[in-house]
């Protein structure tokens, strides 16, 4: 009888877990962006935002899977990308051309999410380069580009 008595125990505790879990990542992340989706745009936006892991996780997948309309990629991931290199915006002045084909790589890219995450993780250049699409270009860019 103390086995299963355990045993219930260790479900509840487990299904507790689990639906704490979930109302912290999936279940927040997928509410927000029906009922406040400019709040929740604006809360990953900001990359320096202190998160739970949870919700992290929760807009990691979410991103990924393209499920945030609301979400402009190129406002937030590209301009972050590009100063990991050492890069800003304004340094395309003089070559929109390159900025826009930046901007439809990052668009189109379908690791929204992983990107997102690698950025909050202050990962260097090196590790951006290796996971964004656009990273040879935008280091050799850095490498002409005058300071």
């Amino acid at each position: 009888m103390t086995t299963r008595q355990h045993s219930s125990h260790t479900s509840v505790s487990y299904a507790r877990k689990s639906f704490t879990e979930h109302v912290q990542g999936p279940g927040i992340v997928h509410q927000m962006a029906l009922l406040e989706p400019a709040m929740l745009n604006e809360l990953i936006s900001d990359l320096r935002a202190p998160l739970n892991a949870n919700f992290e996780r929760a807009v990691e997948i979410i991103l990924d899977q393209g499920e945030l309309s609301t979400f402009d990629a190129t406002r937030t991931l590209l301009p972050a990308m590009l100063e990991r290199f050492g890069l800003a915006l304004e340094d395309y002045g003089t070559r929109p051309e390159s900025l826009t084909a930046l901007a439809k790589t990052c668009r189109c890219c379908p690791k929204h999410g992983r990107c997102w995450q690698t950025l909050r993780s202050d990962a260097d250049a090196t590790a951006c380069r290796k996971l964004c699409p656009s990273g040879a270009m935008i280091a050799r860019d850095a490498a002409g580009l005058p300071e």
